[in-house]
């Protein structure tokens, strides 16, 4: 982590958390003068810039050139995004279900976000999801902004718990399937 000025110490201490959380989880932090948070999963480099306002994720397969992915005023958002990225592969590092599909598209084939949450078109060919509570987070896709949608109604740390319990409601249901009358109901006790 680049060494940065946080005008709120909460943002330090979230991050810190954040650093420990993924590399509990096997991915690498690289060192950096410049970036306030750069990791390697082995696909990608992922990293986390402050700007004067706010903060951007930026994304780059192998020497690619990083794409920017996300950019909100707030930390809380980009510190939930980067957990949504790497919470299937925590809950499968456990043996754990996978996580149930969040997004459905519309008829044109696009993104339904949830209810409360506003998506437009954004500049740079991006979306802007809008929050029940006003706030803007510009995402690179559709499909990404809505997953956040769902997401946000957890913390962070809500979610990284979501990561190593079995029943989490993020967490996909065993579905039953069954043919015979009355084994269901069986099944489910």
């Amino acid at each position: 982590m680049a060494e940065h000025e946080e005008r709120n110490g909460q943002t330090a201490d979230s991050c810190a958390q954040l650093a420990r959380w993924l590399t509990d989880e096997g991915l690498e932090l690289l060192p950096s003068k410049d970036a306030h948070l750069l990791l390697d999963d082995g696909e990608s480099r992922v990293r986390i810039d402050r700007t004067g306002d706010g903060w951007v994720l930026s994304r780059s397969l192998r020497d690619a050139k990083p794409l920017r992915e996300v950019s909100s005023r707030r930390w809380q958002d980009v510190e939930r995004y980067v957990v949504m990225l790497y919470l299937g592969s925590a809950r499968e590092s456990r043996g754990l279900s996978r996580l149930a599909p969040l997004v459905e598209l519309d008829a044109e084939g696009t993104a339904v976000v949830r209810e409360g949450w506003n998506l437009r078109s954004g500049d740079e060919g991006g979306v802007l999801l809008t929050g029940p509570d006003g706030a803007q987070i510009w995402f690179s896709s559709d499909i990404a902004a809505a997953a956040f949608s769902r997401y946000a109604v957890y913390s962070a740390d809500e979610l990284r718990a979501q990561g190593s319990i079995a029943d989490a409601p993020l967490a996909r249901r065993r579905e039953l399937r069954s043919s015979t009358p009355g084994r269901d109901e069986a099944e489910a006790t």
